[in-house]
């Protein structure tokens, strides 16, 4: 597969890509050079990232939605800025999501916007940015979770879909802003569940989350989920870490995937290095490990 390759000039934008995904990846002088590729026939996985202040269109992973399956690894940075309801608002962004164009998995990642008086887009420059693994696979579920104006309280789990063997859940997408990530308590994942409770009322893959709308703007908090049927599962591997650290998040041999389940903690460090990131191994084969820095939490699940 032919690399994506961008050619941009702004220095507020950062790009790492491996296996099929190429690039721009900013030099300390601001300029950008090219990444190289690593071509590898897979029945395996392409893993990259993105991060940026203030681009809203993000990278074409190359991946056609028709085919495969693409789910976060990665979400870093301020999270904490933007707006909604206004005219030019934008939340601060992370999100792997398909192209209405191309139906092309698109990786995007940016800081947040409020609006002006004059209806101009002010944006904060915080920086965002995201990381996404590509593999072959089905998707056959999307879900969204949103929470509700402040009066209303807490937003309850919203139930994407029912059990079934080879499906799992895994986020693709976090849209906040105003405050929202300012608490290490904060929390926003996708979960499966066997048995039933009170916010659960049938057994089946939910969104939940404790991420409030914004108190002064009424601003909305946004959770994506996406569900694939893997054709089989020969290993798993579940993991819930808080705390700095790394840790790996597989063994042994034959190719993996890894994503994101869940995030949690205040994502409010203005750095695209602060946040929780997932490691593609250096070889299709390899191991994946999990870095987060302070006060940051994951929930991960890695299928073989």
């Amino acid at each position: 597969m032919k690399p994506n390759k961008q050619i941009r000039t702004s220095s507020s934008t950062l790009l790492i890509a491996t296996a099929f995904l190429g690039g721009c990846v900013a030099d300390d002088d601001g300029l950008e050079a090219e990444t190289t590729e690593t071509e590898q026939q897979i029945g395996g996985w392409a893993a990259a990232g993105w991060g940026t202040t203030t681009d809203l269109y993000g990278m074409d992973t190359g991946w056609s939605s028709t085919n495969s399956a693409c789910v976060l690894t990665a979400v870093k940075g301020d999270l904490n800025e933007g707006g909604y309801w206004q005219v030019a608002d934008e939340t601060s962004t992370v999100s792997i999501e398909v192209d209405q164009w191309n139906d092309n998995w698109r990786l995007i990642a940016h800081g947040g916007a409020h609006t002006s008086q004059s209806n101009s887009k002010v944006w904060a420059n915080n920086p965002v940015a995201g990381g996404a693994v590509c593999f072959p696979g089905d998707v056959t579920h999307y879900g969204s979770w949103r929470s509700v104006q402040p009066h209303m309280g807490q937003a309850g789990p919203k139930k994407i879909t029912g059990l079934s063997a080879n499906r799992r859940c895994f986020l693709n997408s976090v849209h906040t802003g105003d405050g929202m990530w300012s608490s290490i308590s904060k929390y926003a994942r996708v979960r499966k569940y066997t048995s039933t409770d009170a916010s659960h009322p049938t057994t089946g893959w939910y969104i939940e989350s404790n991420l409030q709308s914004s108190v002064d703007t009424g601003a909305h908090a946004l959770v994506g989920a996406v569900c694939v049927e893997f054709p089989a599962i020969e290993g798993e591997w579940g993991h819930g870490i808080g705390g700095a650290g790394t840790w790996p998040m597989t063994d042994g041999n034959g190719r993996k995937m890894c994503g994101l389940t869940g995030i949690s903690g205040a994502f409010t460090t203005e750095s695209y290095s602060s946040g929780v990131n997932l490691t593609p191994p250096s070889s299709q084969t390899g191991n994946w490990s999990l870095t987060l820095t302070a006060n940051k939490g994951a929930e991960v699940l890695c299928i073989q």
